[in-house]
């Protein structure tokens, strides 16, 4: 008599991969995969999801799982994973070293530094993200982790880092009680503020992930002996704050940009000591570059250092964009095709000629929105055309800028 077929995760996903979650949990004909529970396989389903741009490495390996939604929400991305990695691996000199994550979650920041380290800790509160971590890395191939399930807090971080490390790494959950969004490191979970000082009996160097919103000068008062302050934004976002701490450094933090891989160091005083040139003139803006900062410049507030910096000429005090000849790999590049102005006229001419370009409102009197309404633009078909409605402090104008996006 022929046995009877086990559905496993891997059938589970071929099967039901794009099928609505809901549905598979009502229906009585779903098969279910004799490992992991029904939960596990529903969120492993939503997860893969979230993951295939995120962390396309894990996605293509269908035996991993997820074992909470929240899990794959707030994961690193491989980008950010690995730009992490090379933080620490600078901060090791190259060198095979130790490295703790106090706060693992899924774990993709320990896959990316078990590629730079002799040794690594995972440790998390959650029991399932730990169980799924094991399970997890032993499809990945991943050695050389040891596991901890621990809430970390003053009475229990000594423990979790008696045998010494070389760098701790830190995450702390930027949710309050009542699940909303905090942004001041005290009101984080674990409080890094208490933690640093018995920290800094078993580990030299710290590095912590704080919200792409909090003050970097407040970060670098309230913190002390800071090496580094980076700022890494992908895909139009910032993504991650991150703070290089040294126990035993005293001095002046550099900032590190890095916006899509281009990475860019600045001291600390660097926008007050650059000054911005400002347009005197609109009349020879076209063919020019116009560039629109990154998220790294942009948090970061060097708007009078990009100026100087790449000899730009800006718009306006108030008017974050940029005119010059040559792109600037540190945001998005325009070449300027024509410039109208924005009045009715040239919001007729601009929308008829140009139906099926974005549009962004900068310094006006309208919101992006707004502006495209009164263009009589629907939509944007990813052409490179964009429209941008900017105010100009030398004519105390307010003028519109067909650009395409310049491909480098």
């Amino acid at each position: 008599m022929p046995c009877s077929h086990i559905m496993t995760l891997k059938d589970f996903i071929n099967k039901y991969e794009g099928a609505d979650p809901e549905r598979l949990l009502l229906s009585k004909s779903t098969e279910w995969p004799d490992q992991p529970e029904k939960d596990v396989a529903i969120y492993t389903l939503e997860g893969r999801k979230k993951i295939r741009a995120k962390v396309p490495s894990w996605y293509e390996n269908q035996d991993i799982i997820y074992p909470t939604r929240l899990c794959t929400e707030q994961c690193s991305s491989e980008f950010t994973a690995a730009y992490k990695a090379e933080l620490l691996q600078r901060i090791l000199r190259f060198r095979p070293g130790t490295i703790a994550d106090l706060t693992s979650g899924l774990g993709v920041d320990v896959a990316a530094f078990n590629q730079v380290a002799s040794k690594v800790l995972y440790n998390d509160m959650n029991p399932a993200l730990v169980e799924a971590a094991k399970h997890n890395f032993g499809a990945l191939g991943i050695e050389n982790v040891e596991f901890s399930n621990v809430a970390v807090d003053e009475n229990t971080v000594g423990e979790i880092l008696k045998d010494g490390w070389d760098i701790v790494f830190l995450d702390p959950a930027r949710r309050d009680d009542q699940g909303r969004k905090v942004f001041l490191i005290e009101d984080c979970q674990p409080d890094v503020l208490k933690l640093l000082p018995i920290i800094y009996r078993y580990a030299k160097n710290v590095v912590l992930k704080l919200s792409p919103m909090a003050d970097i000068t407040m970060v670098a008062e309230r913190l002390g002996n800071v090496r580094s302050i980076h700022v890494v934004a992908s895909a139009g976002e910032c993504k991650e704050l991150l703070v290089h701490l040294d126990r035993d450094y005293v001095g002046e933090y550099e900032l590190v940009l890095n916006e899509d891989g281009e990475i860019c160091h600045i001291y600390k005083n660097a926008e007050k000591d650059s000054k911005a040139q400002i347009a005197s003139t609109t009349e020879d803006l076209e063919n020019k570059i116009l560039f629109e900062p990154g998220k790294s410049l942009a948090k970061a507030g060097l708007f009078n250092w990009t100026s100087e910096r790449f000899k730009l000429i800006k718009a306006g005090v108030n008017t974050h964009i940029y005119f010059g000849y040559e792109p600037v790999h540190l945001g998005k590049n325009y070449r300027i095709e024509k410039v109208l102005p924005l009045d009715k006229q040239g919001l007729k001419t601009a929308g008829k000629e140009y139906p099926d370009a974005d549009v962004t409102a900068k310094n006006i009197p309208l919101t992006s929105d707004a502006l495209r309404a009164k263009l009589g633009i629907k939509k944007s078909n990813n052409t490179g055309l964009h429209i941008f409605g900017l105010h100009f402090d030398c004519s105390k104008q307010n003028i519109l800028l067909i650009c395409r996006k310049v491909q480098y």
